[in-house]
């Protein structure tokens, strides 16, 4: 079984009730086309590398 690792960048706005959502929105997808979501993290604000959309952080 192949594992994939994906990870949802949110601007640094987003309330924690949205982020839930998001999460949810794409655990949905992912077990729709038949997969399972093992284990989700939230790892808070961090810094970008780089400047994405005039966001230097997500």
């Amino acid at each position: 079984m192949n594992l994939y690792e994906h990870t949802i960048i949110a601007k640094q706005d987003t309330s924690p009730a949205q982020l839930k959502q998001l999460t949810e929105k794409y655990s949905k997808l992912v077990e729709n086309d038949k997969g399972d979501v093992v284990k989700t993290e939230n790892w808070g604000l961090l810094n970008l590398s780089y400047i994405i959309k005039k966001n230097k952080k997500r």
